[in-house]
């Protein structure tokens, strides 16, 4: 089965003070985004129907901290990926999609060899950086890294170039390193991935 990760640069310690702007946010999501969360509400018409939160709706249950039914744990994890997209950089992906979970798997399982506390695990399937009032699904598997676990992956990070690995895994470490580098530029910020 193909699986997908996608990846977002973004500020955690500062998504909780959105809660004070849920009108902005929800004016941005529509305008930025407003042909995806339709598509999303489309996919999910018939769990809306029985009450599960519209796309939008799980946005705003994400910032306020809402209990949600655990039959839609699922959306929230949508909703959080919608936060980060409205208020985070999403990161060029061109070696984690498409991918499989056996792949994600092996790439972990190379890193831990080459590094003590590989991050990849934490980055895809840790959990949500926000406390979301219902259980999490498997899927999406929702992850992230704190700037500050970033900064000290760095300073651990193999050197490649020195590294005996075939091309995909090179080219899937390198992206892996450019994500962690660029969390750690002029405006620091975590990193939040979803896989699919």
């Amino acid at each position: 089965m193909s699986t997908a990760v996608s990846v977002y640069r973004v500020p955690l310690d500062y998504l909780p003070k959105l809660v004070d702007r849920l009108d902005e946010v929800s004016e941005k999501l529509e305008k930025r985004f407003g042909d995806l969360v339709a598509q999303r509400d489309d996919r999910f018409a018939d769990e809306i129907a029985e009450g599960c939160p519209t796309a939008s709706e799980a946005m705003r249950l994400v910032l306020t901290g809402e209990p949600v039914d655990e039959r839609w744990g699922f959306q929230l994890v949508y909703g959080l990926e919608l936060v980060c997209m409205v208020w985070g950089w999403q990161e060029r992906n061109d070696a984690f999609s498409p991918t499989s979970w056996e792949h994600l798997e092996h790439l972990r399982a190379t890193l831990g060899e080459l590094m003590e506390g590989e991050p990849l695990g934490e980055l895809l399937t840790r959990g949500s950086p926000l406390p979301l009032q219902a259980p999490l699904p498997d899927l999406p598997a929702v992850g992230f890294l704190r700037n500050e676990e970033i900064a000290a992956t760095l300073e651990r990070w193999p050197d490649l170039a020195r590294a005996d690995l075939p091309s995909e895994d090179r080219r899937a470490f390198q992206q892996l390193e450019l994500w962690l580098r660029n969390a750690t530029g002029t405006y620091p910020r975590d990193q939040v991935a979803f896989t699919y």
